[in-house]
């Protein structure tokens, strides 16, 4: 069981539910169409909350250009009702502890995703009656590196440059792009909110 208060207390910044709702809404009304080959970062609803970050974060921080997501299990939703949204796609929730955790084919490569207090750069989104969102910040594409041990796999890092992950994928291919999934998880959580209106 989570204790939420603690986690609370390791977030690096509050969250600001307006922004993420800002970024939920620009990220509606963006078409994946208009942008892509590995520039997601750029995205409307990315950026709102990239920018937002690397303005309130410790400056040994602020170097954010992508997120993933857990979601406090809730009355609102179950697991069974997540997968009947997500419908068939690579994208979809994990159980992790009391919350779900966003992931596709490339954020399975994820290290350090659980327990969730070892997240370094996360801040926790909450308002009474919504969905409380925690999001682990990550660093932007461009930090990226090669593994020194093993060919054809990319390492990528939280916000404050500690490794986030391994995949198996070469650093070049577009899969690698984090940021594409900022806004899968952006638009899921476009579903998750419109049920609390």
């Amino acid at each position: 069981m989570i204790d939420l208060d603690a986690l609370r207390k390791l977030q690096t910044i509050p969250g600001d539910y307006s922004v993420l709702q800002r970024a939920v809404a620009a990220n509606a009304a963006f078409h994946p169409t208009d942008i892509y080959d590995g520039r997601y970062e750029e995205t409307p609803g990315v950026k709102i909350l990239c920018d937002w970050w690397n303005a309130n974060a410790p400056e040994t921080a602020r170097e954010a250009g992508a997120f993933y997501a857990y979601i406090l299990r809730s009355e609102c939703f179950d697991y069974e009702w997540l997968k009947y949204v997500n419908g068939p796609s690579d994208f979809n929730w994990a159980e992790c502890d009391d919350f779900y955790k966003s992931f596709s084919a490339v954020t399975e490569g994820f290290i350090a995703t659980c327990p969730l207090e070892e997240i370094p750069t996360f801040a926790i989104f909450a308002r009474p009656g919504w969905p409380t969102v925690l999001l682990a910040f990550l660093r932007g594409r461009k930090f990226n590196r090669i593994h020194p041990d093993f060919e054809g796999v990319t390492i990528g890092y939280f916000a404050n440059g500690e490794v986030a992950f391994d995949v198996n994928l070469d650093i070049n291919d577009n899969q690698v792009d984090v940021a594409y999934h900022s806004t899968e998880v952006l638009t899921e959580l476009e579903t998750l909110l419109s049920i609390c209106l």
